[in-house]
């Protein structure tokens, strides 16, 4: 490997993110050994529910509308948590809002609670619903990890961002796009569109418009015309209904050749009308290629692996034994252990952290006594120091950036109401960006 060009390139890359986390007052090593990883498994061999020696359940899943093994959305979020807690020896169970498909906003909030009384360390959430829930949960709850499937970060009623929600977003039009352009280029002329929630979900939105887009551009390319029907009808609650399949029995009948069944259990529904008119499906979220022998393909956006990249801890991370070229940290405590593990022999770990002076200007604010950090090398087990490279700059941020940097950093959570509204009451901020990259080789 060459390092200087992985130090260059590094150094480009993590620049973009020099503000996402800020320093603390402490950057030693707090390693953590994780003797009690298992083999992996697929999801499919790991039981749905499980019984906990002390009742308590560390990472838990609140589940959307439909139905648990949905073979889609619910599935495939559910999916990742269980294959995470398996791998780390972690108890986990899933939480269904009461009254189905009619759960309110307090229904979900008491499954929502009902997860963190039992003892979650975290709790993994599917489907845009859940919001003004998790919003209120999150509130309550500051100190619980909240992971929001198909969501976006969240603010409280005064516009602060809730800290402890992590929203994870897809570009799903990317796999509608290629569904329906495959579709197209493998001779289908007669396309359908059933998309769940009655039009009201980005998620399916995304997929249906990369669907036509991907299909007309295949067109496009083979100077062909092809038909789309097209519907967001009883598909408002994502469920199997013979109202569905009827529809889509006569979409089959008048010629529809394959349809893209973007909604859930409406899947079953769809694949019934399939079998029964020799027609074709095409699966969504997740490979439903083996519920039907009339699936052709499926638009996937990769729940399982999402989820265990959320849930995931520095410490036991989803990722193979010296499987990567590079890691970078970022202003996070190390695990070498676990680094060592993942990263192969003449591999680089890069290590950001905050230097003496990195954002003194907000210290003298938020503390009547600022300090400096602590800085030292430290020798981790399995990589050797090769180089210290500092950067240094001046940050001027002024109005309501002022508090959205103030959030990014640790200091949020441990600092007094009397700095917090000293800092409130700052037009413009004024401080030094420090922090250095030790650059590791793994011998």
């Amino acid at each position: 490997m060459n390092m200087k060009k992985l130090v260059a390139l590094l150094l480009a890359l993590v620049m973009v993110f020099a503000l996402c986390a800020c320093g603390s007052k402490d950057n030693q090593d707090t390693d953590k050994k994780n003797d009690g990883k298992k083999t992996a498994m697929k999801a499919d061999d790991i039981p749905d529910e499980m019984t906990s020696s002390d009742g308590k359940y560390q990472v838990a899943f609140v589940t959307d509308v439909g139905d648990l093994k949905d073979k889609s959305f619910n599935q495939g979020t559910y999916d990742g948590v269980k294959l995470y807690a398996n791998a780390n020896s972690k108890s986990y169970k899933y939480y269904k809002p009461a009254n189905g498909d009619k759960a309110t906003d307090d229904d979900r909030y008491d499954a929502m609670k009902a997860a963190v009384e039992a003892g979650a360390e975290v709790v993994v959430f599917a489907g845009y619903l859940q919001e003004a829930a998790l919003k209120r949960a999150a509130i309550e709850f500051p100190e619980v990890p909240f992971v929001f499937i198909d969501g976006y970060p969240l603010t409280d009623d005064e516009g602060n961002t809730l800290a402890n929600v992590a929203g994870i977003a897809f570009q799903e039009e990317q796999a509608g796009y290629l569904a329906g352009y495959a579709a197209v280029k493998d001779g289908f002329t007669k396309l359908g569109f059933s998309g769940g929630g009655g039009g009201t979900n980005d998620a399916c939105c995304r997929f249906g418009y990369g669907y036509v887009q991907g299909a007309n551009a295949a067109a496009s390319e083979l100077g062909i015309t092809v038909d789309m029907n097209y519907s967001w009808e009883y598909g408002a609650t994502f469920q199997a209904s013979t109202e569905l399949q009827t529809m889509i029995n006569g979409w089959y009948t008048n010629g529809t050749e394959v349809v893209f069944a973007c909604g859930g259990s409406m899947f079953q529904s769809i694949v019934a009308a399939a079998s029964a008119n020799d027609g074709y499906v095409i699966g969504v979220d997740v490979d439903q290629s083996g519920e039907s022998e009339y699936v052709v393909t499926s638009a996937m956006k990769g729940l399982a692996d999402a989820v265990q990249w959320a849930v995931a801890s520095r410490f036991a991370l989803p990722v193979a034994d010296a499987a990567a070229d590079c890691l970078v940290d970022i202003f996070s405590p190390a695990a070498a252990q676990e680094f060592a593990r993942v990263v192969k022999p003449g591999g680089a770990f890069v290590f950001a952290v905050p230097g003496p002076r990195h954002l003194y200007g907000l210290k003298e604010v938020l503390y009547e006594r600022p300090y400096e950090n602590t800085v030292q090398d430290v020798a981790y087990p399995g990589f050797a120091l090769e180089q210290r490279i500092p950067v240094h700059s001046m940050l001027t941020v002024t109005g309501s950036t002022i508090l959205d940097l103030f959030a990014m950093t640790p200091y949020y959570w441990k600092t007094t109401i009397q700095g917090s509204e000293r800092l409130k009451r700052t037009e413009t901020l004024k401080t030094e960006i420090h922090f250095d990259f030790l650059v590791y080789q793994r011998i």
